[in-house]
């Protein structure tokens, strides 16, 4: 099973993001705080529902916003592809369910650098 592609919605410092990672090797670069490990992050709540940083999972939520919201695709062996999604909202406990996708700016991370 692989990731074909993932969007991130107030995910710590990434506000909105679209990443399509190539099926092979992706690196992740950037500043301090320029949000690589959000998006590593992101991609750990998107599979296991939890964080690696935080039991409090309101504590991934952007500073400025109610909500976060991951959604993804993934690639299973057979090649189908199957929609995950889940969101967490400060007020309520999470729902791991299929998400409407946010409308993001697309980073295509075959090499990608966060400024």
């Amino acid at each position: 099973m692989s990731l074909a592609k993932f969007e991130v919605c107030n995910v710590r410092n990434i506000k909105r993001a679209t990443v399509v990672p190539s099926p092979r090797v992706n690196l992740i670069e950037g500043e301090n705080a320029s949000g690589k490990s959000a998006l590593l992050e992101a991609i750990f709540l998107l599979g296991r529902g939890s964080s690696f940083r935080t039991s409090q999972l309101n504590q991934v939520i952007n500073f400025d916003a109610d909500a976060l919201m991951v959604s993804g695709q993934s690639v299973q062996k057979t090649g189908t592809r199957v929609q995950l999604g889940i969101e967490i909202d400060r007020q309520k406990k999470k729902s791991e369910s299929p998400v409407t996708q946010p409308k993001a700016d697309r980073i295509w991370l075959t090499h990608c650098r966060f400024n």
